[in-house]
């Protein structure tokens, strides 16, 4: 499925990440006892088998006698998972004119019964060895192809006989019945129900521009209402025999396993199935390549931002060699280099350009899109394109200096270097697998990656990056296309004109309109030393506190899972919940601002040009009930990152043309707010009444904000208050860690401030609150619970623990049994200190099903309290949790989480390991009465968004 382009881009907290290299490939190091994989040439697009891998004892890539393709690795990273994959090479470009949406409706059948497991016995079988989540079982159709996914929770021989037997009727034995067909229409309706809304609809209109006379425009993977609603038994019978033929397909199975075994199982499981005689039909994947340029407009309702995107097309290439390696290494250094370059159009003085970016992607299987994308404050088409096109123009006439290249290709060095070291998941060789099996390209291990990059690294030239740029823009192919907000349509230059315009700039020499800027360095700071102290160890948690001499407490914990990393946090309690309410708006604001400006009085540029390829982040933690800072670096940066520290307490401006921008995209923003925004306000506003929240509309009242007031109001309840504990994890010893805190933090002046918060206790309106907002077909439904409860800290865990068993119960009821939607979701929580429990239960469906769907809910709900939950699939619930906690807590982030909630809380680490505890020590009685005290009489209040009600 190719992407569903950005459109929207909201105002959102800045992380100031100071991250501008990324590495070639993805690809993460093996485990330690995983061997290194030679360079394999895998297949090519005809399934055609080129040649054999070599050599490998943990790694075996081959084909059965009947065409079907394996790819098999020995894998440790997580231990006892394996994870399978089924590609089938049919999607919904395999279909005639009469099959919209075959390939996908097929897709569900595939788990309403087949020869051995009948109708839906295949999901008893797979929970009777631990897979209950749709996470772990699941499908997915694209235009090209269809994948099953099967994630084993052990490595024993009887769940992975289960899992290829189920694979195995996946191949050639689904069966189709006309009860499960109609029961699975429902299903597929909502589905598409779901997809339905302005964004939707608006990529829709660009695929057909950009892609235009391609069976990408011609195919939906959906379908569409009246072929969901007409699709006959023998529509999909015709399909799946034609299409799911074993030299159609491919089976990946990595993980914790014997690849021999395993290859074994394959051959006894799937190598039996015959290969039909006929060749496979040709697939047309091609997208039609037009030498000239286009133009045109596209607007929908509800979108609000005036975008350009100038895209040039040409034929995609597939990596089947070392020198395509380098040739793609060399434009993806190019457009690492572009993008930075790219930022010098927003300083152009009459600029309206808000952001740009540059991107190289697939428009479908077989063609290349280089698109550059530029969102507008102001609706100046032509102007923004002029400035575009004589950007380009400078860049091709006088290109990237070697300074700029040699920083970059340093930077991407030292990252390749510290990949090297790094493990490699099993779900990644999953990934890099199916990348592999259904592009036909050629596969190679981390070590060859490596091998690779350092070599091409030394040896790609500032004209070789030059040239690929130039390749980026020379194509013939090339569109304009603007997206315009309804209510204001403007005519922007034909096709002719933008011939004209592009060959003069382009023919014209073009001065640098940016000069380059004079050297910036962090300014110098004066940093009183002051001392620390150790003061008790947690020798269970491998934690110990100090005490800084200006009265701090510190808390650190060595962890080096990830090498040469380490994450610090300042944080006090306080956040949006401790201060005056009618200062909520300003303050949240404030915070987005100040950190979008930079750090101190050094801008965000500034940032970038001196920490350019470093890995330092500092940001500010502002949440309801706490404050602070948080960042982290790599051990060469950790000075740096302190400094930064000391500069954001010193100092917090706000950038007057940051704000002016806010307020343009706030403004564009409020003119067309969708419906689901306008409904989830007024629920909100109904159940915490007189209380702002992150849906008020107030929060888009901006107009009458200054740089300084936000700048004040930052200093007031952000700086102000520096009474923090500070948190120090990761890979740096103690001794190290000493020397820094006392260096940096040591001497901050503590300043407290004594702010009572407010708790959001929820209401729950008795009568149903209905909103007309949806320009769609569907109903959005959400059912609130609230009850008082008593709080304790395994409650809010074993309620977060049977809310996942609720959704599984309630997607039985209301998707298989009733097909009335296509996915629900279930939570229920206690915030800490908090004596009321809430729950949320949410769905979609056909606006007349609203009632019908909510009486099942509840009977759901009712039954699950009398009865209690199910014990088996609490077991298995019980069993994965256990894994996720293990790995979560091993982690630096999941480590330092647990450990500020628990310190924010008690001053000590005792509630770190709750929900772990919690977890060993919960029973089905346990649950049940923590379930029972909630779902009694508990208090609903019920919510549904529907269309607009006609005029």
């Amino acid at each position: 499925m190719f992407r569903l382009k950005n459109i929207i881009i909201l105002i959102v907290p800045f992380l100031l990440f100071l991250i501008l290299n990324i590495h070639a490939e993805p690809i993460k190091n093996s485990d330690k006892n995983t061997s290194d994989l030679s360079s394999l040439t895998i297949l090519n697009q005809t399934n055609k088998y080129i040649s054999k891998p070599k050599v490998i004892p943990h790694i075996d890539i081959g084909e059965l006698n009947n065409g079907l393709t394996y790819y098999l690795a020995e894998n440790h990273t997580p231990k006892s998972k394996v994870y399978i994959r089924l590609l089938v090479k049919a999607g919904a470009l395999n279909e005639e004119d009469d099959q919209q949406g075959t390939a996908h409706f097929l897709e569900h059948m595939a788990f309403n019964g087949t020869k051995n497991y009948p109708k839906h016995s295949l999901f008893t079988e797979l929970e009777n060895i631990g897979i209950t989540s749709n996470i772990d079982v699941n499908a997915a159709t694209y235009y090209e192809n269809t994948i099953y996914t099967l994630n084993l929770p052990n490595n024993d021989k009887k769940t992975l006989d289960l899992a290829l037997n189920i694979i195995s009727d996946w191949t050639s034995n689904i069966t189709i019945s006309n009860e499960e067909l109609n029961n699975e229409r429902g299903i597929i309706l909502e589905e598409w129900r779901a997809y339905l809304g302005p964004i939707t609809r608006l990529h829709n209109k660009k695929i057909a521009i950009e892609m235009a006379d391609s069976q990408y425009v011609m195919r939906s993977i959906l379908g569409n209402p009246h072929s969901i609603e007409t699709m006959s038994k023998q529509q999909l019978i015709e399909f799946y025999k034609k299409w799911y033929r074993p030299d159609n397909m491919s089976i990946i199975v990595v993980g914790d396993i014997n690849a021999t075994d395993v290859k074994q199982l394959i051959k006894q499981k799937l190598g039996s199935i015959p290969r039909p005689q006929k060749a496979l039909d040709p697939i047309n994947y091609s997208v039609p390549i037009k030498n000239e340029w286009r133009t045109a407009t596209v607007s929908e309702q509800g979108i609000s931002f005036p975008t350009i995107e100038l895209s040039f097309f040409s034929h995609y290439q597939p990596e089947d060699c070392d020198a395509r390696y380098k040739e793609n290494l060399t434009k993806r250094i190019a457009t690492l280099l572009l993008n930075q370059r790219l930022q010098e159009l927003r300083k152009i003085e009459s600029s309206s350009i808000n952001s740009v970016n540059f991107d190289i992607t697939l428009a479908g299987k077989e063609t290349i899109q280089s698109i550059f994308t530029l969102q507008l404050l102001k609706d100046n088409y032509d102007e923004a394109t002029k400035d575009l096109i004589t950007f380009l123009a400078q860049l091709k006439q006088q290109g990237f200096n070697s300074k700029e290249v040699s920083n970059k290709i340093a930077q991407l060095k030292d990252v390749n270097e510290i990949t090297k070291t790094n493990k490699t998941d099993s779900i990644d060789l999953v990934e890099q697998f199916l990348y592999s099996a259904n592009n036909g390209e050629l596969y190679r291990n981390k070590r060859k990656i490596y091998e690779l990059e350092k070599r091409f690294l030394n040896e790609i030239t500032v004209e070789d990056i030059n040239n690929a740029f130039l390749s980026f823009i020379e194509p013939q192919s090339k569109l304009l296309l603007t997206t315009q907000p309804v209510t204001q349509q403007k005519i922007v230059m034909s096709a002719e004109q933008l011939t004209s315009l592009w060959q003069s700039v382009i023919a014209t020499y073009q001065p640098l309109r940016i000069k380059n800027e004079k050297s910036t360095l962090l300014p110098d700071i004066t940093i009183k030393k002051g001392a620390i102290t150790k003061e008790k160890e947690w020798e269970s948690h491998n934690i110990t506190e100090y005490r800084l001499s200006n009265g701090s407490k510190l808390v650190y914990q060595f962890n080096n899972t990830e090498p040469n990393k380490i994450y610090f946090r300042a944080l006090t309690k306080g956040g949006l919940r401790s201060i005056p309410k009618d200062e909520y708006n300003q303050l949240r604001v404030a915070t987005i601002l100040v950190d979008d400006t930079g750090i101190g009085e050094i801008s965000r540029t500034d940032l970038q040009h001196i920490f350019q390829g470093k890995s330092i982040t500092i940001s500010t933690v502002l949440a309801d009930y706490q404050q602070g800072y948080s960042g982290w670096a790599n051990k060469d940066n950790l000075a740096s990152m302190f400094e930064l520290f000391r500069l954001k307490l010193a100092s917090s401006p706000v950038s007057e043309a940051l704000l002016y921008q806010s307020k343009i995209e706030t403004s564009q923003y409020k003119n067309t707010i969708d419906g689901y925004h306008k409904f989830l306000s007024n629920v909100y506003s109904l159940r915490y009444p007189n209380i702002d929240t992150a849906y008020s509309e107030k929060n888009l009242e901006i107009a009458n904000f200054t740089a300084s007031m936000l700048s004040h109001t930052y200093q007031k309840y952000i700086t102000n208050k520096t009474d923090y504990t500070y948190f120090i994890v990761g890979d740096i010893s103690a001794k190290e860690m000493e020397k820094f805190a006392a260096t940096y933090l040591a001497s901050i002046e503590v300043k407290t401030q004594i702010r009572e918060p407010y708790f959001m206790t929820s209401v729950s309106p008795k009568e149903r609150y209905t909103g007309y907002f949806l320009r769609e077909p569907r109903a959005e439904v959400e059912l609130y619970l609230t009850q008082p409860l008593k709080w304790a800290s395994a409650n809010d865990y074993y309620l977060r623990l049977s809310s996942e068993i609720i959704e599984e119960q309630l997607h039985l009821t209301l998707r298989e049994k009733a097909s009335g939607t296509y996915s629900v979701t279930s939570e229920f929580w206690q915030n800490i200190n908090n004596a009321q429990a809430e729950g949320q239960i949410k769905f979609m469906c056909a606006p007349e099903r609203v009632d019908e769907l909510l009486i099942l809910t509840k009977q759901v709900l009712k039954e699950i309290g009398n009865k209690g939950i199910d014990e088996r699939i609490l077991h298995y619930k019980l069993q994965q949790h256990s894994e996720q906690f293990d790995h979560y807590l091993q982690s630096n982030t999941g480590s330092l989480n647990a450990m500020e909630h628990s310190y924010l809380e008690t001053n000590t680490p005792a509630l770190m390991f709750t929900n772990l505890e919690a977890n060993s020590k919960a029973t089905k009685e346990k649950v049940d009465s923590v379930l029972r005290d909630f779902l009694t009489d508990v208090s609903q209040f019920e919510a549904v968004l529907l269309p607009q009600k006609k005029r």
